[in-house]
């Protein structure tokens, strides 16, 4: 169980904003982002790794500017998917809009053709997965492709206002286009009103105008202070709603859905079974309109974290210097990262109350 929050140009310093939450068993084995195999079909992806199928869950592709993640969809049942939902992620980060999956040129920028092509293939290989949501940006697009729809097909030119729901589940694929604005999934369709979603979003849009109103230009300095107010004001919130708003469509009791109601998910003690399950990673993607771009990652565990993020700085959609695919947070300056992390974590938890009382008052 995931939720992704997006906002497509909508702030006046970054095209795109990415902040989400990968929700999973404990002691299911994955290794955190990194950049993947240099020397293979996937030189200048930047994800973490599901050891157990071996796809990814978010990720960006450094060399041809293309972003992907996936979601499951919640619902009844036992999931015989043939293939990982992981793999759609790799399927579209490799394709990018440049020619033949996986073989395209270092460097060649995804286009708004090569971006419509990619989503076209994987939504013909959608009907191997489980229920899903993907959502998919390049070329300066931005695209929700799901195979839980009621209604099947693919009409680019018509694009999805943001905030407008799906509710109702099928079993077709269908892809659509996203025009600017404020989008969430989680395990429903784009949009969908579930009490995560709703309040998410609100806290999502007041951190958002909270940045664009204090001005200046894009600097790591300021995108480091915007993903530090998104991890912990919309990301770690783990206010559950009242039973009466649960959804009750998924098949699933009232005390499941109580256990993945809130944005960050973390059981309590009477609540775990086994190993336990919740929110494990945390991630904040921002692309600045100057090219820059960073992608932080934070580990989880009882909706706690596991340590410093880690941190990735790049230019999109251009090739990085021969041997090095972008700037990582060193492990000579792990601790001082972990210092200024924890410091700016807790300077912005307390600025963050008026924020999050700002949504509450937006909501009422």
């Amino acid at each position: 169980m995931c939720i992704v929050f997006v906002a497509f140009e909508e702030h006046p310093l970054y095209s795109l904003i990415v902040a989400s939450n990968r929700d999973e068993e404990y002691d299911r084995p994955a290794s955190p982002c990194g950049w993947w195999d240099a020397n293979g079909p996937h030189n200048g992806i930047l994800a973490g790794r599901d050891h157990r199928k071996g796809g990814t869950w978010l990720g960006v592709h450094a060399r041809n500017g293309v972003w992907a993640t996936v979601t499951n969809v919640r619902e009844a049942g036992s999931d015989d998917e043939s293939l990982s939902r992981g793999h759609l992620v790799l399927q579209l980060l490799a394709g990018g809009g440049i020619g033949e999956v996986g073989r395209g040129a270092p460097g060649v920028a995804c286009t708004s053709a090569g971006a419509r092509s990619m989503v076209a293939q994987a939504l013909a290989t959608a009907p191997s997965y489980g229920g899903l949501n993907a959502l998919v940006g390049g070329g300066g697009e931005l695209f929700w492709l799901t195979n839980r729809a009621l209604r099947a097909g693919f009409d680019p030119d018509a694009p999805h206002v943001a905030g407008t729901p799906h509710v109702e589940l099928g079993r077709e694929c269908r892809a659509e286009r996203l025009g600017p604005g404020v989008h969430v999934v989680s395990n429903a369709l784009l949009d969908t009103p579930w009490p995560k979603v709703t309040r998410g979003r609100a806290l999502f849009r007041s951190v958002l105008e909270a940045d664009a109103a204090r001005g200046g230009p894009a600097s790591a300095q300021s995108r480091r202070r915007l993903a530090v107010e998104l991890l912990a004001t919309v990301l770690s919130d783990v206010c559950r709603p009242p039973a009466s708003e649960l959804p009750r469509t998924t098949g699933h009791t009232l005390e499941e859905e109580a256990l993945f109601s809130s944005i960050c998910v973390s059981q309590r003690a009477e609540e775990r079974r086994g190993a336990g399950y919740g929110t494990v990673a945390q991630s904040v993607l921002l692309v600045g309109r100057d090219g820059r771009a960073m992608l932080t990652e934070r580990q989880m565990r009882d909706g706690k974290p596991l340590g410093a993020p880690s941190l990735f700085e790049f230019a999109f959609s251009a090739p990085p210097p021969r041997g090095f695919l972008g700037t990582a947070v060193s492990s000579r300056s792990r601790h001082a990262q972990a210092r200024a992390w924890a410091l700016g974590l807790a300077v912005s938890s307390a600025a963050c109350v008026g924020l999050a009382t700002l949504a509450r008052a937006r909501r009422s």
